[in-house]
């Protein structure tokens, strides 16, 4: 059986196999940013616009990434064509686009890393993430507001959609 592949660094590699370095920022200080898009029967929606807002995150916090929005737009549609054959018939591509700075500087003398910003293009399918959600139209949920709902707009411009999410997992908890 046919595995799914993520871009990752210019690459096409098994989800399995793409990895960062534990000396990431995005690890050491949540220093990453990203999108998440999805298909509507398999056309992507409004993922132009979704790259956008991803490209004015990566200026906003600095990521030095060289890649241009017509690059990241064809790899987002590389990683479509080669997953489509190993999804169902009636499922939505789920696009998770991920832009982390790379390495922290005081580690660049270890070799064998990745130098550089990281890109990570991931497709898989859409019911992963709604399977669930069907029932809460009948049943409702529980919400809770947190008194600290995200890091406030004087630290952090709110348009940037960052990885640093841990107030939406300690609401959950």
């Amino acid at each position: 059986m046919k595995e799914r592949v993520v871009y990752f660094n210019g690459e096409l590699v098994s989800e399995k196999e793409a990895r960062i370095s534990i000396y990431d920022s995005a690890l050491m200080f949540g220093d990453m940013v990203f999108e998440m898009t999805r298909s509507f029967n398999k056309k992507q929606f409004k993922l132009r616009e979704h790259l956008e807002r991803l490209y004015a995150s990566i200026k906003y916090v600095r990521i030095p990434l060289t890649m241009t929005m017509e690059e990241m737009e064809n790899h987002c549609y590389e990683i479509i064509e080669a997953n489509d054959p190993l999804f169902e018939q009636d499922d939505e591509h789920r696009l998770m686009i991920d832009v982390s700075r790379g390495l922290l500087s005081i580690y660049h003398g270890i070799e064998g890393l990745h130098k550089g910003p990281n890109v990570i293009i991931a497709d898989f399918p859409l019911r992963w993430t709604v399977a669930g959600m069907g029932r809460l139209f009948d049943t409702c949920i529980n919400a809770v507001i947190p008194s600290q709902r995200a890091i406030p707009a004087s630290l952090l411009e709110p348009k940037v959609k960052n990885r640093s999410r841990i107030h939406y997992l300690m609401a959950n908890i």
